[in-house]
């Protein structure tokens, strides 16, 4: 079946009759989705509609005849010699909710077991490449959320495993991505190890997508036994910003934001940390202007830090953000690329959230934002010098429009005669600072 076959048929089963052939014939649907071209896929849309489907009314004799009939015959399959299929079936009937039914308990654990069996007697991993990075990810979305996730037997088949990849020469990015996240379940040692394996598994080109998931996993896991091990790991990355090359430039970003996102009030430590680490990224920023993709997740990063978690950002802090927008800039320009308009938006929009979000702080700072637009239009007053467009000028425009107009001033649910008051008292000294403009 093609895609539009299958797409055609979710939807005429959205509203199931449970009377058709593929909806109760065990054969029937097996031969449907075993395909070859279904071959190592992680979703099949037409039996999970199906399976979907029974379980939601196993009160039914006939969907819970199916639906017991189906784990059986799984279970009865898993048990002979090592049948892909099988498997691919028994993988899609448990990734979902399998406390609908004890029997899909029973089938996940006897799938981890088998899946594990094969694993462990197979003499060379990289003849069945795809094989096994299959195995390896299915066990990966099957363990992620399952309580005996450090099960004993799992862990040894893995660090076997990865004996085996410490001395292949083969680069396959599939199966070290699927190694990877299953690795990152059953991890245990310093969080700063596991760090250093997603920089080289970078390096080597693997998408962040694909991986960070597992050092999201065990940075979040690490939390759950305190903010030491979650600081001495966030440390290492700041201390990480000064000694920066091309090749590990967005890996290290990356975990930046990763750790950054991931801060709480009580932490205190860690918000120390945050607020030096957005002194080493001022200080180190020009060493890496050329990965611009990673500097506007940091940037975007700081705007989104400045709304949710505001307490992040001292009063030092929160003015480091004007110097830093510059200096971005100014590196930008000098690259003497043809165009530079995006990171000029970037921090201009930075800029803009903080006088929007905290402009009550800046009630005596005129001088620093003064200082920020005269070089900001200066710029722009050379655009065709520094690559910049009127896209840039409109983005500055914005930004001296909310300096001169103030909107959002209050830092609490102020009433409306209050909000009143407040934007009238940040605009009276304005009138003595704009002409610097």
């Amino acid at each position: 079946l093609g895609d539009q076959e299958v797409s055609v048929l979710c939807h005429l089963l959205s509203n199931p009759t449970f009377k058709s052939n593929i909806e109760t014939d065990f054969n029937r649907l097996a031969n449907v989705i075993c395909q070859d071209s279904n071959t190592y896929l992680f979703e099949n849309r037409l039996f999970e509609t199906i399976w979907n489907n029974h379980l939601s009314q196993l009160k039914e004799t006939n969907s819970l005849n199916f639906v017991e009939g189906f784990i059986s015959k799984l279970s009865q399959g898993m048990e002979k010699e090592f049948e892909l299929n099988n498997f691919q079936m028994a993988f899609y009937a448990i990734k979902g909710n399998t406390a609908l039914h004890q029997g899909l308990s029973t089938l996940r654990d006897q799938f981890i077991s088998h899946a594990i069996h094969k694993l462990s007697k197979s003499k060379d991993v990289f003849q069945e490449t795809r094989l096994f990075s299959w195995l390896l990810r299915s066990l990966y979305y099957v363990c992620q959320k399952k309580s005996s996730a450090k099960d004993e037997r799992l862990s040894k088949s893995v660090n076997e495993l990865a004996k085996h990849l410490k001395k292949t020469t083969s680069l396959d990015k599939q199966l070290f991505t699927s190694f990877f996240l299953l690795y990152s379940i059953v991890y245990q040692d310093k969080l700063e190890y596991l760090l250093a394996h997603y920089v080289v598994l970078r390096q080597m080109g693997i998408p962040s997508d694909d991986i960070s998931p597992g050092v999201i996993s065990v940075i979040e896991k690490s939390l759950e036994d305190g903010f030491h091990g979650f600081n001495n790991a966030f440390d290492t990355v700041i201390q990480s910003f000064s000694q920066l090359s091309g090749g590990v430039t967005d890996s290290i970003l990356e975990l930046y934001i990763h750790f950054s996102v991931r801060l709480t009030k009580d932490n205190e430590v860690g918000t120390k940390l945050f607020v030096r680490s957005v002194s080493e990224f001022y200080t180190n920023c020009d060493s890496f202007i050329g990965k611009k993709d990673s500097i506007f997740t940091v940037i975007n990063c700081y705007k989104s830090l400045l709304i949710t978690k505001n307490w992040l950002f001292p009063q030092f802090c929160m003015e480091s953000l004007f110097p830093l927008s510059l200096k971005l800039n100014i590196a930008s320009v000098c690259q003497k690329h043809e165009n530079n308009d995006d990171i000029f938006v970037a921090t201009t929009q930075l800029l803009s959230s903080i006088l929007l979000f905290h402009r009550y702080r800046l009630s005596n700072r005129h001088h620093l934002i003064n200082t920020s637009l005269c070089t900001l239009l200066g710029l722009i007053s050379e655009n065709s010098k520094y690559g910049l467009t009127h896209t840039s000028a409109r983005s500055l425009a914005r930004l001296i429009n909310n300096f001169c107009e103030p909107s959002n001033i209050s830092n609490n649910n102020s009433t409306k005669s209050s909000l009143t008051s407040k934007v009238s008292a940040i605009k009276r000294p304005l009138r003595k600072y704009l002409p610097v403009l």
